[in-house]
């Protein structure tokens, strides 16, 4: 089971400024522009450590000296005794278009996650990494003797006890009171002794499902092989929110194929693995037709998708043929997961490619998007719009050991960099 501990986080202070300037999105959903929107808006902005500028290895080194340089001048310190962290979000959901927004909130538990092998059961990843950024943190990690970004977790909470303790333990003013750009607010609780220690217990009656930082996990245990011995190494910091909590959302992750498949044409390539079904679009054609598609995804079921290929300004329902299905070696519980489809039939059956190869050649991209997956398919290429997953059936779909493909699912809204800093 997971073993969970109270730490001694390191945490910018008044001097810092504004904390609502200081909070960033997790490196891996921000691009060069947003990189540069966040560093203008501080000088102290997190994205500063996380997304260091510069070419490697000079930029895990400018990190590591600014994260020195901020400590030594009380930006960030210290807190002096081992303390849990009660977290909470306030957000509107993305209904999309002409839809009334709907405010929800969550509670999670920041504390250090003792690590262990992702195969040995109390920590349960749920989707494949792509091997680049697990290299890129792990030098990062290592310059900064550091862990700059929490994973975050799905608790086990059958019970719902756990679910109960975080919202009971919201006490008094928050140490940290912040809202983003993008709307979320972020507020921030202290637990100490007992009471720290037993939250921390409830979060680990059950096993763990990683929601977001795959590559974080990994690369604390490539952090704590390279760091043999020290014993702060040996965990790392953790988010987790209960699996009752109501707050918890997927998204979908689209993908694009930028390129056609070998030997034909969209759709034609795959009429063979797929029933194809066209997409009445006669009514303003692609223009503005992103979200409606989007819409019409999320409908289906048992690993069916919408793929839209720009360049014929057509798009269409793909619903795996079951012999196809069932000759691709797919885990049984995958066989209805649209990425898992994607995966096997899409790019290892027609494109002859893995995720990680195609995604290396910049022949496969992600997007939360829809609008933004079907721009960047060009003049040969397609998008792939999927419907979005539960918690409950992605628990299912890796119960056997198998993980889903890379980018499976989209936790909204992230767990922000700059909350807490875990020192090695």
């Amino acid at each position: 089971m997971p073993v969970l501990k109270p730490f001694r986080a390191t945490r910018f202070t008044s001097k810092a400024g504004d904390p609502s300037g200081l909070l960033a999105p997790p490196y891996d959903v921000i691009d060069e522009a947003e990189a540069e929107r966040l560093r203008q808006l501080d000088p102290h902005n997190s994205v500063r450590l996380v997304l260091p500028e510069g070419p490697a290895p000079e930029r895990y080194t400018l990190a590591s000296e600014r994260l020195t340089a901020w400590l030594d001048k009380g930006i960030l310190a210290e807190d002096v005794e081992p303390t849990a962290y009660v977290y909470g979000q306030t957000f509107v959901l993305p209904f999309g278009a002409g839809r009334e927004p709907v405010e929800r909130s969550r509670r999670c538990l920041f504390a250090a996650l003792k690590l262990q092998p992702l195969t040995a059961g109390g920590v349960l990843p749920h989707e494949e990494t792509h091997s680049g950024p697990t290299e890129d943190r792990l030098a990062l990690t290592l310059a900064c003797q550091a862990q700059l970004s929490a994973v975050f977790l799905i608790a086990g909470d059958s019970s719902g006890d756990f679910q109960a303790a975080v919202e009971a333990a919201e006490d008094g003013p928050p140490l940290l009171d912040a809202t983003t750009p993008d709307g979320v607010r972020h507020r921030l609780w202290k637990l100490v002794g007992r009471a720290a220690e037993a939250v921390c217990r409830l979060a680990g009656t059950e096993p763990a499902l990683i929601a977001d930082g795959h590559h974080r996990y990994e690369t604390a245990l490539a952090a704590a092989e390279r760091l043999e011995g020290r014993e702060t190494a040996r965990s790392v910091l953790a988010c987790l929110a209960g699996e009752r909590d109501s707050g918890l959302m997927v998204l979908p992750t689209h993908r694009t194929v930028r390129g056609p498949p070998p030997g034909g044409q969209w759709p034609e390539a795959l009429a063979d693995a797929f029933v194809v079904k066209e997409i009445d679009l006669t009514r303003g054609g692609m223009g503005g037709a992103a979200e409606g598609l989007a819409s019409r995804a999320a409908r289906l079921r048992s690993g069916g998708m919408v793929m839209v290929v720009p360049a014929s300004e057509r798009a269409y329902v793909l619903e795996p043929r079951s012999e196809v299905v069932a000759a691709s070696d797919l885990p049984a519980e995958q066989e209805g997961v649209a990425t898992a489809v994607f995966d096997r039939i899409v790019l290892r059956r027609a494109l002859r490619l893995s995720a990680d190869a195609a995604a290396r050649r910049g022949l496969l991209d992600y997007f939360k998007d829809p609008a933004e997956a079907i721009a960047a398919a060009g003049p040969a290429g397609a998008a792939f719009l999927m419907p979005a997953l539960d918690v409950g059936t992605i628990r299912h779909a890796v119960r056997g050991g198998e993980r889903l493909p890379p980018k499976s699912t989209y936790f909204a809204p992230k767990i922000p960099s700059g909350l807490l800093i875990r020192k090695l």
